[in-house]
């Protein structure tokens, strides 16, 4: 998607640990393992994730995952909120 995160953790010690280091070491990866889920499906910055596919006609929204789906909802009701402000369409279609 383009972006950076950074995390922060509290440790019970400023020494830490093994134990620790292992348990930050886990907590990252499952971190960086959602944000690359959420890479592959949203990003239009990928030519190969769903939002792309779906730009280009190549995946219908009815055939998308269902996350993408709940997702194409909820912008809808944020452009009847915002009366057509917000979209989740972009201008060139």
């Amino acid at each position: 998607m383009g972006t950076v995160i950074s995390l922060t953790m509290p440790v019970d010690s400023p020494a830490g640990g093994s134990g620790q280091e292992d348990e930050l070491a886990a907590a990252a990866a499952v971190v960086e393992r959602h944000f690359l889920e959420l890479d592959q499906t949203f990003s239009l910055y990928r030519a190969d994730s769903e939002a792309s596919r779906l730009a280009r006609g190549e995946l219908s929204l009815r055939d998308a995952s269902a996350a993408m789906r709940e997702r194409y909802a909820e912008a809808n009701e944020w452009r009847l909120r915002t009366e057509g402000a917000f979209t989740p369409e972009r201008p060139d279609g």
